[in-house]
């Protein structure tokens, strides 16, 4: 299945590539535009002679734009397909391509998978020359290639690239995301709801230029905002991976200080325990003692206080008697005193 290419180089009569000073490169002709220019100006049309975009000039082919009324891209002046081209199914899709496009014309993406959000910087997207050949002779063609050192915890982790795969119906097979991650490449894929295809791709409608670019416009803005994607391949670079190990060695090195610490504490509050144990062994016999004594404790407190009864009852009838017998002594001391004072004649009255 041949790749539909949506964009490329071009150069006039003279060979020389059609320049940007926009972006200071070649310029890029997008499908749309070239439909475009054939039919409003066939005159400059017939100046521009068609280039797929490798970095190598040496390699790159003639494109005929060819319109279509359900679709439209550049293919190959030749019959033969340069092998740098993916040919999976998906690539054959507009919106898979125009996807490629605009993810590859931004310098910063804010994917996110889940609640996790990677904001990339990327110094450079590759979407051509990408064709990767492993040792064990398998080849694949990523959509996209990007280059980035920011954020740097992730740039160390994947080693500063990444694969970018665009998903609409052909999924990454698992053959390639093992081999990526056995190579320490990352992937990520990057999912084309149906609420992001093209309408009458979906629809299998006519489609013309104009749609196209509005739809170019819209991937544009939504892309903007935020990336939905999906790590499929998430190995750690040697490098970084010795330095995590590091760090992962000295954290159980200060565990092992930390664990023997409080070995070191736990030995000691057993000791305090052990002492404290002691205490409370010679405290609870201590109060057992004088539980068993209670009784015999009550009986005694019971008995004095029956004693300080009767006690208090003999020194309550003693003071009664004293009173009595004091009464008696006022009496005959008065008496006494009386007689004592009577003279003889009196006290022989009183004798009679």
């Amino acid at each position: 299945m041949a790749r539909r290419k949506i964009w490329s180089y071009a150069y006039k009569g003279n060979k020389e590539y059609v320049w940007s000073d926009k972006v200071d490169k070649e310029r890029l002709f997008f499908i749309w535009e070239a439909i475009k220019i054939r039919k409003e100006n066939p005159q400059e049309f017939s100046t521009l002679t068609f280039m797929s975009t490798q970095f190598n000039k040496n390699k790159r082919s003639e494109l005929i734009p060819v319109k279509k009324s359900k679709t439209a891209f550049f293919r190959y002046k030749s019959e033969s397909m340069p092998s740098s081209e993916s040919q999976d199914s998906d690539s054959e899709l507009i919106s898979h391509e125009t996807a490629i496009l605009v993810l590859s014309e931004m310098s910063v993406v804010k994917f996110q998978e889940g609640n996790t959000l990677y904001e990339i910087e990327f110094d450079k997207i590759k979407k051509d020359d990408l064709k990767i050949r492993f040792e064990n002779g398998a080849t694949y063609y990523p959509d996209l290639m990007g280059f980035f050192s920011k954020p740097e915890e992730l740039a160390k982790r994947w080693g500063g690239k990444v694969a970018i795969e665009v998903k609409v119906t052909h999924e990454c097979s698992y053959e390639k995301i093992k081999d990526f991650e056995d190579h320490n490449i990352p992937i990520i894929e990057v999912r084309l709801s149906d609420k992001l295809r093209l309408r009458s791709e979906i629809n299998n409608t006519d489609i013309d230029e104009s749609d196209m670019e509005r739809y170019y416009h819209l991937l544009h803005s939504k892309f903007s905002k935020v990336v939905y994607m999906k790590v499929l391949s998430n190995p750690v670079m040697l490098k970084e991976h010795n330095s995590i190990l590091l760090e992962k060695n000295k954290e159980i090195f200060e565990l092992n200080n930390k664990i023997i610490y409080c070995k070191n504490e736990l030995e000691n509050e057993i000791s305090k325990n052990k002492v404290h144990n002691i205490k409370i062994e010679k405290l609870e016999k201590s109060i057992s003692v004088f539980k068993e004594n209670i009784p015999r404790l009550k009986k005694f407190i019971d008995d004095g206080k029956t004693e300080k009864d009767k006690t208090l009852k003999a020194l309550h009838e003693e003071k009664d008697i004293n009173k009595s017998l004091e009464k008696k002594i006022l009496h005959l001391e008065s008496t006494n005193y009386e007689y004592e004072n009577l003279s003889f004649i009196q006290r022989l009255k009183r004798l009679f």
